[in-house]
């Protein structure tokens, strides 16, 4: 039953964080839509602006067009254009719509600022790049396995509420997770051995994420395996540098070793109490989190309801030491 504690931790943690986060994202979204449809256009522009905040900057690309005509209604040109450049410039989004960037009416506004030709520009560009090497078959297949890989997961909150962590229909639901993560490396790891780590000019955005999260949620050995490709692939701009970082941590802290950004959470099985994993260097976590684009400690470990105190963190090692 402790194995399957630790399975079950291991395979959801890092989700329950995320669909935490996800769900605060959503709600700040859906307030911008609906102040949006009220006109209520300043309103909505902070409402965006929080939204992105609560993901460490991050957003769905979706949401940043959305938040550009918003901002270009309220007249905030200087910020509706800061969305648009985000997404056309970075190099894992690379929006190349084209077409539905010069049909939005609202973004007359924008038109006559030279800004304009700037980002034009750059959208033909990516256009161009992407219809040039882009795999409209392997991407959909890429984007099927996500949607696989997330469809149990999506259920263990749920699950553990009504029926408990060490229930039936929880071994159950891992049972199907670990299914169909086995069905899905099989076939991630054909594709890596055949085309290496593809980036999202290749696959989409949706179909490298999937590479990420399909090995994220492999077994060890497999992790240490691709863990130089997907290096490699972050030095050329296929993958993101905080997806190397969660890589990084959960492979350290099956090793046994020490964490660098503290993004593996522990559960105690007889409290039921999280805590963090241990932290090489606790002091400078933030410092480390900040460069590979992750949100402080403090508002990561929020999500868990843990409060973040570097005295308390090295209180818990050295315990841990001693009791081992």
């Amino acid at each position: 039953m402790k194995k399957l504690l630790i399975l079950i931790i291991t395979i959801a943690h890092g989700f329950i964080l995320q669909a935490q986060d996800m769900q605060i994202y959503y709600a700040l979204i859906e307030k911008a839509r609906q102040s949006h449809t009220e006109e209520m256009y300043a309103q909505a522009v902070k409402e965006y602006e929080a939204a992105f905040a609560s993901l460490g900057n991050k957003g769905i690309p979706a949401d940043r067009f959305d938040a550009a005509i918003v901002m270009a209604k309220a007249k905030e040109k200087k910020k509706a254009f800061d969305q648009l450049f985000r997404l056309a410039e970075h190099e894992l989004t690379k929006y190349r719509d084209l077409e539905a960037l010069e049909n939005v009416n609202d973004f007359e506004i924008l038109r006559s600022d030279r800004r304009w030709d700037k980002l034009i520009e750059i959208v033909s560009s990516n256009k161009e790049f992407y219809e040039k090497d882009f795999d409209e078959a392997l991407a959909t297949e890429l984007e099927n396995m996500y949607k696989l890989d997330q469809k149990y997961r999506l259920q263990v909150p749920e699950v553990e509420k009504e029926h408990g962590f060490e229930s039936p229909e929880m071994k159950e639901l891992v049972s199907a997770m670990k299914t169909t993560d086995t069905d899905n490396l099989a076939r991630v790891i054909q594709i890596l051995e055949e085309h290496g780590w593809l980036g999202p000019q290749i696959v989409g955005k949706a179909g490298n994420n999937a590479l990420f999260h399909i090995i994220q949620h492999a077994e060890l050995t497999i992790q240490l395996k691709y863990l130089p490709m997907m290096r490699d692939a972050v030095a050329k701009d296929n993958a993101y540098p905080h997806q190397l970082a969660l890589l990084e941590d959960r492979i350290n802290v099956r090793q046994g070793k020490k964490q660098t950004f503290g993004s593996q959470i522990g559960r105690n099985p007889h409290t039921g109490e999280y805590y963090v994993e241990p932290i090489r260097d606790p002091e400078r976590v933030n410092e480390f989190r900040k460069s590979v684009g992750l949100p402080s400690l403090e508002t990561y470990l929020s999500q868990w309801n843990i409060l973040w105190d570097v005295q308390k963190h090295k209180q818990r090692i050295s315990e841990t030491k001693a009791t081992n």
